[in-house]
């Protein structure tokens, strides 16, 4: 849906964006907003993996897991299903309907995608693009070839699984299979303890999938909070998970027609036989093949498309955003860094073009595991690191949420505020919090610390709502020493 018969398509416009996914979209939507022509060139689906392969469905997985596990803890508050002598809720999990609802939706999306561009007058070309020169890309859908011209070109190819050399690695999967298997194995072994493979872990073990992680790390999340992520990894190996952790990977090995065996660096055969080994090692910038040197633009020694702070290319006409650019790939940073693009390309003539560049700072971010965890700012060794451990304060809360207070099973509740000591005053530089929704509690913090002027102090002088998550926040420092600050 949204993708029309190209032979009706005008070949010239003011902005052509190469890729369909939430780096392309939003800077294709606003231009035309501005009322400039646009095209947009995807070669598979709209809405990129975000929507696709990634957080839209995952998040959904993620809504099912904690809805088993509260199902499990139902009895606790007195509601059965079944017989009251059952400590807890006998369930039915049918991985199928789910995948097959969860499909059904994304495609909605889809849709409500297409018809979205459609309406704005944007040409969505389906097909794959190479440059021809520095103007022309060359769209090939299988049937014939098409240029497309540019004034302004956007390249928004978005990023793709890693996939190490390794021997066996034909026998792995990657994080896409997730969204597409209509059968569950009964075993898994992932590869990674980053977001990728810590969220898809979580789920899965929910699932009743015997879910083992092996990862070079000492610690899952070596970009979040080590204190936090380490918590996390107690409770996933209490719910079942199985880690390796310090373990390199360096084949696959086929044991029978439906099982295989992990092998470490040495060559030693590990314990680990599953009948599924997904690799989730990390993702790379996704510009091989798109033929960038006949339009000028350099890439880095890591596939990433090299760019300035106004997101120019070594090209004055091409553009890049989003996780092509191999900067923080995040879908939000994404779609924030293509609106702005195109305010600068085609907004007012008098606009301030450097108060709508990308900030990359204080970003917020959230693993959904369960519970979540998430993150906005320094982390405590990135602050120490920064200003010393003299100059760095840390307040912790540890309890549990309300949604537990009755259960015996009871999720871990975690939060941490990192400030700067600035004379008498905490600056507030990185917030961290594990529980459920921690994602919410987070986000809502995101225009205060990009402000970067919350203090200590602030929080301490707030208001929350209660009873809630996000109000220990603001009671982190009730039995704390008080500070002069302004």
């Amino acid at each position: 849906m949204g993708f029309i018969d190209m032979k009706n398509v005008l070949r010239k416009f003011d902005l052509v964006c190469l890729g369909g996914g939430p780096a392309g979209i939003p800077c294709a939507r606003k231009a035309a907003a501005y009322g400039k022509k646009v095209c947009i060139i995807e070669q598979d689906r709209l809405g990129g993996t975000c929507l696709n392969r990634g957080c839209t469905p995952k998040k959904i997985f993620h809504h099912a897991a904690e809805l088993i596990s509260d199902a499990r803890n139902a009895g606790d508050f007195g509601i059965w299903t079944k017989s009251k002598d059952k400590k807890h809720t006998d369930i039915t999990f049918d991985w199928s309907v789910l995948q097959s609802k969860n499909q059904q939706f994304v495609q909605m999306i889809n849709q409500m995608v297409g018809g979205m561009c459609q309406k704005m007058g944007i040409s969505v070309m389906k097909g794959v693009g190479k440059f021809v020169n520095p103007h022309t890309i060359a769209l090939n859908n299988g049937k014939e070839e098409i240029h497309i011209q540019g004034d302004e070109i956007l390249v928004a190819t978005g990023s793709k699984p890693v996939m190490p050399k390794i021997s066996g690695i034909e026998y792995a999967v990657t994080s896409d299979k997730f969204f597409e298997m209509m059968e569950l194995p009964k075993s898994i072994a992932i590869i990674g303890g980053g977001y990728i493979g810590v969220e898809i872990a979580n789920c899965l073990n929910t699932f009743n999938v015997k879910t083992s992680v092996c990862m070079l790390e000492k610690n899952i999340l070596p970009s979040f909070d080590y204190e936090l992520a380490k918590i996390e990894m107690e409770y996933m190996k209490k719910k079942g998970i199985l880690f390796y952790p310090e373990t390199e990977i360096s084949g696959i090995e086929k044991i029978s027609s439906s099982m295989y065996k992990v092998i470490t660096k040495d060559g030693k055969a590990t314990d680990i036989e599953a009948e599924m080994v997904m690799m989730a090692v990390g993702r790379k910038p996704n510009t091989e093949g798109f033929d960038f040197e006949k339009a000028g633009v350099t890439l880095a020694e890591n596939g990433a498309v090299k760019v300035d702070e106004y997101d120019q290319t070594t090209a004055d006409h091409i553009f890049c955003v989003g996780d092509a650019t191999g900067k923080i790939m995040l879908t939000t940073v994404a779609r924030t860094a293509s609106k702005l693009l195109a305010d600068r390309l085609f907004g007012p003539g008098k606009i301030a073009k450097d108060k709508y560049l990308m900030d990359y700072t204080h970003v917020p971010s959230a693993v959904f595991s369960e519970p979540p965890l998430a993150r906005i700012g320094l982390t405590e060794s990135e602050a120490i690191l920064k200003f010393s451990q003299e100059k760095t304060r840390v307040y912790k809360h540890e309890g549990f949420q309300l949604c537990h207070a009755l259960t015996q099973h009871k999720d871990p509740f975690n939060i941490k505020i990192v400030c700067e000591v600035v004379g008498d005053t905490e600056r507030v530089v990185g917030m961290h919090c594990l529980g459920r929704n921690a994602d919410e509690i987070i986000s809502g913090f995101s225009v205060a610390m990009r402000h970067g002027s919350l203090t200590k102090r602030d929080l301490e002088k707030s208001i929350a709502i209660h009873p809630s998550g996000a109000e220990e926040i603001f009671n982190l420092f009730q039995c704390c020493l008080l500070y002069t600050s302004p």
